[in-house]
């Protein structure tokens, strides 16, 4: 990015930016000049990529091809605050490039969503290679338009949509879990009743909800005082576990 940048943004140190080159296996900015990247003034909190991966738990690598399917919430209590450590989107992306990086007999695949129909950030079904990589990030490196707190009606997209995928599902909810579901009870259920190998719901500042923690659902609750590398591990250990489950059930 040249010139100066946008009102409401401001240009960072590079120690305190994301490094977007270095999310794409094979390209290295080894002896260049990292892009700066402006983000929102009202961020905090902002992490260093380099010393994000450093913390990285190791990468699985699956048996099968394997779908990592992510609903973020973009309410405004999630942006207004819950979203403690403010990178939400970042991170997710963070976790897929170390994922990606993974040698293995499948393939990892990523589809992106929100609570909300139609979104900007809804992003297809694609192999977690360099395009899809960067397809996700051109999608969720986006400053946030907002959304709902709904959850009930993407849940049922995904299902919908993973009927065509032949593989193991990892279904991701990333949200405070202050829903404002007609029926919340019936959404969280949809959670635990997911057809997914694995279902991991990424709890926003809030305790998670108490169904989903008498369930088969993975819970994880982030808060300020975790690091930034925190949430990303969620999303690897949740892949772990995918990777395992598919492979006692073939």
């Amino acid at each position: 990015m040249t010139g100066q940048p946008a009102p409401g943004f401001s240009r960072l140190r590079v120690a305190d930016i994301v490094l977007d080159d270095l999310l794409v296996p094979g390209h290295s900015t080894v002896g260049a000049a990292p892009r700066l990247r402006a983000v929102p003034r009202r961020r905090t909190r902002r992490i260093h990529l380099r010393a994000i991966q450093r913390q990285l738990h190791s990468a699985p690598s699956p048996r099968a091809d394997t779908l990592i399917d992510v609903d973020f919430d973009e309410s405004a209590s999630v942006r207004g605050g819950n979203d403690v450590i403010g990178l939400r989107h970042e991170l997710v992306v963070v976790a897929l490039e170390h994922l990606a990086r993974a040698k293995s007999d499948g393939r990892w695949f990523v589809r992106v969503r929100t609570f909300d129909e139609p979104s900007v950030y809804d992003m297809s079904v694609a192999p977690l290679d360099r395009r899809g990589l960067r397809g996700a990030q051109e999608i969720l490196l986006r400053e946030s338009a907002g959304g709902s707190s709904v959850l009930h009606p993407s849940l049922r997209r995904a299902e919908e949509e993973a009927a065509i995928f032949a593989g193991a599902r990892l279904q991701i909810v990333l949200s405070d879990f202050e829903l404002y579901d007609a029926d919340p009870t019936s959404a969280l259920q949809a959670m635990i009743d997911s057809s997914a190998t694995q279902v991991l719901g990424i709890s926003l500042r809030n305790d998670p909800p108490p169904l989903l923690l008498t369930s088969r659902v993975r819970t994880a609750r982030v808060l300020s005082t975790d690091s930034a590398a925190d949430l990303a591990n969620h999303v690897i250990d949740a892949a772990h576990a995918c990777v395992v489950t598919e492979g006692r059930n073939t």
